[in-house]
């Protein structure tokens, strides 16, 4: 009995810390998610959007406040963020932190500079609805 209940207890650990990578990875996406613009270093634009749109990753991004890139794709393997978009424009980036109002990325092929970018205070994420938009669609 006290076998029976050990080799229980090993498998149920041992599927907990198999499934803790893909768990963590999915808090790093949710992370991701919303409206950053840049702050320093060697950004793809002035502002970038990663979405995620029923299930499919959308990339976007502006510059001078005109669309750049639309309709990219974009995933993120451990802390690797690769970008596709457009016609032959990728980017690879390592994921160095996400705070709900700082995102820092490096070069995933040569790491150095930092790219830093933020999220304004009035861009929220994309998947909350503006306070007042809700507010303004009540009749």
């Amino acid at each position: 009995m006290v076998r029976t209940a050990k080799l229980h207890l090993c498998v149920v650990l041992g599927g907990l810390v198999a499934l803790s990578p893909v768990w963590a990875d999915d808090l790093q996406a949710d992370g991701l998610l919303g409206y950053w613009q840049c702050e320093s270093g060697d950004c793809p634009d002035e502002a970038i959007e990663l979405a995620d749109n029923d299930g499919v990753h959308t990339y976007n991004s502006w510059l001078h406040d005109r669309p750049s890139a639309v309709d990219g794709r974009w995933r993120l393997i451990g802390s690797r963020l690769s970008i596709s978009c457009c016609e032959d424009v990728e980017y690879d980036y390592m994921v160095v932190e996400i705070g709900e109002e700082r995102l820092v990325l490096t070069d995933a092929d040569s790491p150095g500079e930092e790219i830093i970018l933020h999220r304004p205070p009035s861009a929220g994420r994309r998947d909350e609805a503006a306070p007042e938009a809700a507010s303004s669609a009540t009749p």
